[in-house]
């Protein structure tokens, strides 16, 4: 995990350029109006990030679901946010990358997917056990 928090961490914070002034966008879906007026270029790249920013999120989801006690998806929800929001902070304070709250949302939403691919895992492997064991009685 934390192999996986320094690989983030560098390529959002670490590994940028510092922006000669602050960069951000704090209304919410913005980027989805703009896809929806840019050019196909503009359109591939912010589909593309959104994609990449729901998939970075993933491990995170999948762990909350391996570490918590009580398996509840909003606890992977809330895990994502905060790690999300303290990664755009850095950036807004640091001035590297482009600050937005739509790839916190992006973030958070990579969280509960990857809490909810363990459980249908979890799940898939318990049956499979059970099946397998009963066949030996």
């Amino acid at each position: 995990m934390v192999g996986y928090v320094a690989l983030v961490l560098s390529e959002t914070i670490i590994n940028r350029p510092v922006l000669p002034e602050r960069s951000y966008n704090f209304r919410p879906f913005w980027s989805y109006s703009a896809i929806k007026t840019g050019t196909e270029r503009f359109k591939i790249r912010y589909t593309h990030e959104h994609i990449l920013n729901i998939t970075m999120f993933i491990p995170i989801g999948a762990s909350c679901w391996c570490l918590m006690r009580r398996k509840q998806w909003w606890r992977a929800l809330v895990a994502g946010l905060v790690f999300s929001m303290c990664i755009e902070a850095m950036q807004f304070i640091f001035k590297r990358g482009f600050c937005e709250i739509d790839d916190v949302l992006h973030n958070a939403l990579g969280a509960v997917v990857g809490f909810w691919l363990m459980a249908a895992f979890a799940a898939i492997v318990k049956a499979v056990f059970l099946r397998n064991r009963s066949k030996r009685v």
